[in-house]
């Protein structure tokens, strides 16, 4: 595993055979939509003269979809990617808002569990709990996506699949 410097202090991990190749451009660091995770990638002349990005996962997997297992996009270690279409990507996400992901309280004070699946959203349950709740999304969320799932309590739903 090699560190490659990043402007503004970061830096981005990839393995060993792939640090000659990326060392060879330019890269920086931009923040994703919701400013929870940063990512890395460089700037690219096409032949037509027109500009575009690169990012660097998608540079080292030679794909375009590509997904992040543990969700830190400056690691750039093969063992934490794999190539994901747009809803498997879009599954490994945290929760956007609130302690769990797919968990919202609702105005009586109890918990809701909820689920988007090609894009319906779908209503699991009513809880008394926050992790009650979380419990029930991560158990239709591995169901739904298995290993690409984000689950709140990831040692629970796999040790029972």
């Amino acid at each position: 595993m090699i560190q490659i410097p990043l402007p503004g202090g970061m830096s981005a991990l990839v393995d060993d055979a792939d640090a000659p190749a990326v060392r060879r451009h330019k890269w920086c660091v931009r923040r994703s939509r919701t400013g929870e995770t940063y990512y890395v990638q460089r700037n690219v002349r096409l032949d037509n003269g027109r500009r575009t990005t690169q990012q660097l996962h998608q540079f080292i997997m030679g794909a375009t979809g590509v997904d992040h297992i543990n969700g830190d996009g400056l690691d750039n270690r093969r063992s934490n990617l794999r190539v994901a279409n747009q809803s498997q990507n879009a599954a490994n996400t945290g929760p956007r808002a609130g302690r769990y992901k797919g968990v919202t309280q609702r105005q009586n004070g109890r918990w809701r569990a909820q689920i988007r699946i090609n894009w319906h959203q779908m209503q699991i349950g009513t809880y008394d709990t926050a992790e009650d709740a979380a419990r029930a999304y991560d158990r239709r969320a591995f169901e739904a996506w298995g290993e690409f799932a984000y689950l709140n309590f990831p040692n629970e739903v796999k040790r029972a699949a």
